[in-house]
């Protein structure tokens, strides 16, 4: 994880991360959460399986879910309000999922090694979730990054464990390892080790 200060940390902990929080006075404008799941209780490997945006700047509830078999690399779930706008009809060549009032759009992005993802693009802000495949176990997760915030951040609350609100709870896990990018195999070699990344800038 990076957070808007460039921090770099680690998350130790599974459960609904709160990534980025924008509030003024008692409304929040952007809500920003990332689900995080353990794959297994041996290890620390952490990843990002749903995500889910809301606050008045968007005036609905956007929810992004990994695919549940890795053979659906392209199937990522996104429902807006509940109701789903993507997968969609593969003959559907508009990369434009969803629009809402003008206040914000959800864009298909895929890249050529295969990942898939969206934009959300809300407020200025551009709200990248990709979906990728791990390479060592047959499983796919999400990577967040949220680029533009620095640009209101002078005039903007930005909360969060990628905004400015301390983290250290979520660096603390009950039995993980010092990082959570690092274990030792078999062998007793250090091995370096796949998870989700998240990031504001």
């Amino acid at each position: 994880m990076v957070n808007i200060k460039g921090e770099t940390f680690d998350v130790l902990r599974s459960g609904h991360a709160p990534l980025i929080k924008i509030s003024s006075n008692s409304n929040t404008q952007l809500d920003i959460q990332g689900l995080i799941e353990r794959v297994n209780d041996r290890n620390c490997q952490l990843f990002i399986t749903e995500v889910n945006v809301s606050g008045d700047w968007l005036g609905k509830t956007v929810k992004i879910k990994k695919a549940d078999q890795p053979s659906d690399k392209l199937d990522l779930s996104v429902d807006v309000d509940g109701k789903q706008v993507w997968p969609q009809d593969r003959s559907n060549t508009n990369r434009t999922l969803f629009e809402h009032d003008g206040k914000f759009s959800i864009t298909d992005i895929s890249f050529t090694e295969g990942d898939h993802g969206v934009n959300i693009d809300v407020a200025g802000l551009i709200i990248k979730v990709i979906q990728t495949s791990a390479k060592r176990r047959p499983f796919t997760y999400l990577n967040v990054h949220i680029n533009g915030l620095q640009r209101i951040s002078s005039i903007a609350n930005i909360g969060g464990i990628l905004g400015r609100d301390d983290h250290s709870y979520w660096t603390q896990g009950d039995h993980c390892a010092t990082s959570v990018q690092m274990l030792r195999d078999e062998h007793g070699a250090v091995q370096q080790l796949e998870a989700s990344t998240a990031s504001a800038s």
